[in-house]
């Protein structure tokens, strides 16, 4: 029995949140392969900032979701980029950049971009998936797959939404990244880290995986630059991207404990 965060009522819909990395990978393939049961409806919230093997991916993850006849949907609130440096929302926060606090140590920014263009537009497509407008109320009930590892367990948060609740099957596989990893490999799959280019809980050495491809490096600069104008950095150091010591892996903490609220990266 898969671990699920509320009861074990069957849902009305079953829904595989698909983040494109290693663990939901692994976790979407288990269930068209026949090692998990299957899902009704397979869905990726695109920031429109992965990095573009990512996307490449996500297009063969796509084939192979028409191969088994699982429904896959593609589903996005925009481009993340455009709002992080557009108009700001009152009392709404974008991407949790690094800045300096008051008594110089640094800081982190509030964080909003999971909630606005992860969760909300995969919650929005339960919906509709589930033939609920905008303002009628829900009477259907969601399960929700989530990629979430037993040595990422710190993740799991149950849905705060009365009529979704939230299930982790590689926790009750007892399986970890690793596993995931030569489950994929033995099966002629691999799968990297899903997050945007310019995510600030990238370790440094994501950052130099990025900096040797030169398309990705040159959009990490950009944003990066724009960034420091306002006071804002995506390294822990505080000092351009550029120029921060990204060969160094003490120079950064391993930020991914705070990552994304369990659903960027899997």
């Amino acid at each position: 029995m898969i671990a699920a965060d509320k009861t074990s009522t069957p849902p009305d819909l079953t829904i595989l949140s698909l983040g494109a990395g290693v663990q939901s990978t692994t976790m979407l393939l288990m269930s068209l392969y026949g090692e998990l049961p299957p899902v009704d409806h397979a869905i990726f919230a695109d920031t429109q900032d992965e990095p573009q093997e990512v996307y490449a991916h996500l297009e063969r993850l796509k084939a192979e979701c028409e191969k088994y006849g699982l429904p896959f949907h593609h589903v996005t609130a925009g481009s993340l980029s455009d709002s992080v440096f557009g108009p700001k929302r009152k009392g709404r926060f974008m991407v949790p950049f690094f800045q300096r606090n008051e008594d110089g140590t640094p800081g982190l920014g509030k964080r909003q971009c999971t909630a606005d263009y992860k969760l909300t537009p995969i919650t929005q497509k339960e919906r509709e998936l589930c033939g609920v407008g905008p303002r009628q109320r829900m009477k259907s009930t969601v399960e929700r797959w989530i990629g979430i590892t037993v040595d990422e367990i710190h993740r799991m948060k149950p849905s705060r939404i009365a009529w979704e609740r939230n299930r982790w099957p590689l926790v009750e596989m007892r399986m970890n990244r690793n596993d995931c990893h030569k489950w994929l490999e033995a099966r002629g799959w691999t799968a990297a880290k899903s997050a945007c280019v310019y995510c600030p809980f990238h370790s440094n050495a994501e950052w130099r995986r990025l900096k040797a491809i030169p398309s990705e490096w040159a959009r990490v600069i950009e944003i990066d630059r724009k960034l420091n104008e306002r006071g804002e950095f995506l390294h822990k150091t505080l000092r351009p991207i550029d120029e921060a010591n990204i060969g160094d892996d003490s120079a950064q903490l391993n930020l991914w404990g705070n990552e994304c609220e369990g659903m960027c990266g899997v």
